[in-house]
């Protein structure tokens, strides 16, 4: 999950080294997740073994959340 112990950011680099996933792999994972939420994006870095979770900060829903709230939604679609 996201660190609490740093202030919320827009933009979070998550490792997926350790899945050793194809590219149609990764894609297709980052699409799935995304497709889970409007209120996150995720990108593939695939050259690097990342996803870039771009969170709306912005949005009505969310833009009064905490870390630990966001926190809670990540878990609620994982």
């Amino acid at each position: 999950m996201i660190p609490l112990d740093k202030p919320i950011a827009e933009k979070y680099e998550i490792d997926i080294s350790s899945y050793n996933w194809s590219e149609d792999n990764a894609k297709d994972s980052a699409k799935y997740f995304d497709d889970q939420s409007d209120l996150i994006s995720i990108e593939v870095d695939f050259a690097n073994s990342k996803f870039i979770l771009i969170l709306d900060l912005t949005a009505e829903e969310s833009k009064n959340w905490d870390m630990k709230k966001w926190n809670d939604h990540l878990r609620s679609i994982l």
